[in-house]
């Protein structure tokens, strides 16, 4: 079976970047020299995928676009440009209230995205009561106020594209090296469409890279830290601050969160200290490369308080989408379209669940959105079946559970693709559908070893729904694996995996220097 398209995409950008002679992409800064395309390789592996599937001009941000096709896209673009307006307001403020902040630290935490508080969160509560000095940094408004909420001080950092001077780096020779090292062979290593964004996204983030790295040392100069906990070392954020921390003798740390299983780019993380779920997560990511004195076991601090016996629906739900409490529903959780499933993939599941909802409307169905994904992704399937009745509820929405596990609770079955969502579902044990219905999930172990109901066509999926609805004992046998695989998944499901990482940072900052 032929790898799915964004291995081969992946792989093959990832053989153009090591061809590039290093004096085209390595930056200086204080001493320090960095790897350009390095430090961008998720930022220009997703732009690599998005420009495969959506016109250029999709995908580029608004404020920079051309003055005639801001014109003509003035209509769809709108909405966009006016929030960018707004975060901007919203970030004037808070950098104000930096001035009035402490930032002396031994351990700095720094999320970019909400899930990477649900892992950072109860490590701070433990540290807190162990008397560690920490303290939290992000770019991201959502995550500053998520963090204020908690009760915890916290720094935003006001990340605008400026220059900053990067010594014997040349932005047009990159680019015209990646296009010569592209068509050295008879044929190309990557489509030319591709290539071509790939070299424009490079352009237009490497000033807020030039600014990420003017920050991030002076951050250090002031706070002088022992260890920087990132939220991802492949995104951006982190692993800009990963390599300077390496560069520099300073300690970097990351918390696995979400499912790696089945993704290449997880062979990537570089640093020093990734704690992982479970000896699984160990095991998977030894086999991508990494090395295992980098993994520790700890577990999963976002479930350290999570209670498995099964409830009633989330009085919530009851309440908006009007369910009794003996209804129960189905779930569709996908993660977003683009990346894994793709979008032509996320369509047609979507179009199934969509149809099935309009032939059997007695079957409550709600899609929970992923963070990245958007209601208007289902709307022009819905307009075609104008009978159904699928429920979709955008991510963060008001009045709605925020817990993933409080959408679980009186969940009759989870459909999704090779998302966590999977495995959070089997923690609260909820039967699993995982849908595939063009090869584009592999390696993932979960689906491998039987512990969700795995269908490749509609009528598979139709017939699986029906079985776990009114005949669920023909999956006794996916239960008890899903209970199996589960229970040796997390590490200790014993409320002490936030426990474990604290005094595992604890340590590092009593080490002597």
């Amino acid at each position: 079976m032929s790898d799915p398209n964004r291995f081969i995409l992946f792989k093959n950008l990832r053989y153009l970047f090591g061809m590039v002679n290093p004096r085209y992409k390595v930056i200086s800064y204080r001493g320090v020299k960095l790897d350009i395309l390095d430090l961008l390789v998720s930022s220009l592996y997703l732009a690599a995928i998005q420009s495969q599937y959506k016109s250029i001009y999709e995908v580029i941000p608004f404020r920079i676009l051309p003055v005639r096709k801001k014109i003509s896209q003035f209509p769809k673009r709108l909405w966009a440009h006016l929030e960018y307006i707004l975060q901007e307001r919203k970030r004037s403020k808070l950098v104000q209230l930096n001035k009035t902040q402490n930032t002396k630290a031994d351990i700095v935490f720094w999320p970019v995205e909400p899930t990477h508080l649900d892992q950072q969160i109860p490590v701070a509560k433990i540290l807190t009561e162990k008397g560690v000095q920490f303290n939290f940094i992000t770019n991201q408004i959502k995550v500053y106020k998520n963090i204020r909420q908690e009760g915890f001080n916290a720094q935003f950092i006001d990340i605008k594209p400026y220059s900053i001077p990067l010594n014997n780096f040349d932005i047009i020779d990159l680019r015209d090296q990646i296009d010569k090292d592209n068509f050295k062979g008879s044929a190309p290593i990557i489509d030319k469409k591709v290539v071509d964004f790939v070299s424009f996204t490079i352009g237009n983030m490497l000033d807020i890279v030039s600014m990420l790295i003017c920050y991030i040392f002076e951050f250090i100069d002031m706070v002088k830290p022992r260890i920087i906990v990132v939220g991802n070392d492949l995104t951006l954020e982190g692993r800009v601050a990963t390599r300077i921390c390496q560069a520099i003798g300073i300690n970097c740390a990351c918390i696995m969160h979400g499912s790696i299983e089945g993704e290449l780019w997880h062979g990537l993380h570089i640093v020093d200290n990734y704690f992982v779920y479970g000896q699984l997560a160990k095991d998977y990511l030894v086999s991508l490369g990494i090395q295992p004195q980098n993994l520790i076991v700890s577990g999963a601090p976002y479930i350290d308080r999570l209670n498995v016996a099964k409830k009633s629906v989330h009085p919530m739900l009851m309440k908006k989408l009007r369910l009794k409490n003996d209804d129960g529903f189905v779930l569709l959780a996908l993660s977003q379209p683009g990346y894994c499933p793709s979008y032509e993939h996320f369509n047609c599941i979507v179009e199934s669940v969509v149809k099935l909802s309009a032939h059997k409307p007695e079957i409550n169905i709600i899609a929970k959105l992923h963070r990245g994904d958007n209601k208007k992704n289902y709307r022009k399937i819905k307009r075609q079946y104008p009978d159904n009745r699928l429920h979709v509820v955008e991510n963060g929405r008001k009045g709605y559970p925020q817990n993933i596990f409080d959408w679980l609770n009186g969940c009759k079955l989870a459909i999704t693709g090779a998302s966590t969502v999977a495995l959070e579902a089997m923690l609260m044990n909820v039967p699993v559908i995982t849908v595939d219905y063009m090869n584009e999930y592999r390696g993932v172990d979960f689906i491998e070893m039987g512990t969700t109901i795995h269908v490749k066509t509609e009528s598979e999926l139709f017939e699986a729904i029906q079985n776990v609805l009114h005949s669920s004992n023909k999956y006794k046998d996916v239960m008890r694996k899903a209970q199996q695989y589960i229970n040796t998944y997390f590490y200790k499901p014993n409320g002490r995996a936030s426990e474990r990482i604290a005094d595992y940072l604890a340590h590092i900052v009593m080490e002597p220097i």
